[in-house]
């Protein structure tokens, strides 16, 4: 973002949580967007670490009012676009993000000056976001303070170039040509999918580490939802599960970090 959102977001005391809320999803309340007739699919990132450390460093930058900033906001606040909602100044990990679009797990930044002398902190940064399955997406604040209406006709071409096309389709159904249906409650091939309890309730974006993640020769992310397969999941079977999730991707994280760490 701007000068506001210096280093001094990065590494504060207190250690990174999760965010649990919203992170369970039913197709009834996943509403279409359309954008320019083209229907965009949603990839709704919702578990994601956060640092209450940062909380009130968030709130600052947005009574701050950065120009830039506020000037986009004013685009976007109260579903002006396509009534896609945006969170402003959203702490994921030990950082703060600009903009950040739920549905699409899409981050958003507005990049000025402060971004010239500190490449090392950004690609740190940058890879730390990417690593979450989340998207970024850069604007100079240039072309916000002096060419807006470009801006969101870009804005408008990245999320239909990235997310234009089909919904995901529930686990279980069909796809397109002749690949098999996948059974209720595995997830999708790559970095993050949907697993599915039931025809209606599932969780979105379950890590592919945490889904194969061993312990004592199970994997509780599996045996958790097998056991439970086909009934209808309570909100605290829901809140327990999402702790399961983000405990079992912070300990394949802390394994790998403790790998790396050379033993003179």
């Amino acid at each position: 973002g701007g000068v506001e959102n210096s280093p001094l977001e990065g590494c504060p005391q207190g250690g990174v949580v999760a965010a649990l809320h919203d992170a369970f999803i039913t197709d009834d309340v996943q509403k279409q967007i359309f954008i320019n007739k083209t229907l965009i699919a949603q990839n709704p990132i919702l578990i994601l670490p956060y640092n209450e450390a940062l909380k009130k460093r968030a709130r600052d930058l947005r009574q701050a009012e950065n120009l830039s900033e506020v000037l986009f906001w004013m685009q976007v606040t109260k579903g002006g676009f396509y009534k896609i909602d945006f969170d402003r100044q959203r702490v994921i990990g030990n950082y703060i993000v600009d903009f950040y679009v739920k549905k699409l797990g899409l981050v958003i930044e507005i990049d000025g000056s402060s971004h010239d002398n500190k490449k090392e902190y950004d690609d740190k940064r940058e890879a730390y976001l990417l690593s979450l399955g989340l998207k970024i997406y850069r604007i100079k604040v240039a072309d916000v303070m002096n060419r807006m209406k470009i801006v969101m006709q870009n804005l408008e071409k990245y999320v239909i170039a990235e997310y234009g096309g089909e919904p995901p389709r529930p686990l279980g159904t069909p796809q397109k040509g002749n690949e098999p249906p996948r059974p209720l409650g595995t997830p999708q091939k790559g970095n993050v999918g949907s697993v599915y309890i039931n025809e209606t309730q599932h969780f979105a974006n379950v890590p592919e580490v945490a889904w194969n993640f061993y312990i004592g020769g199970y994997q509780p992310a599996q045996k958790w939802l097998k056991d439970r397969k086909g009934r209808k999941l309570e909100f605290d079977d829901i809140a327990h599960y999402q702790k399961i999730i983000v405990a079992l991707t912070e300990t394949d994280r802390l394994m790998r970090q403790i790998d790396e760490i050379e033993i003179e």
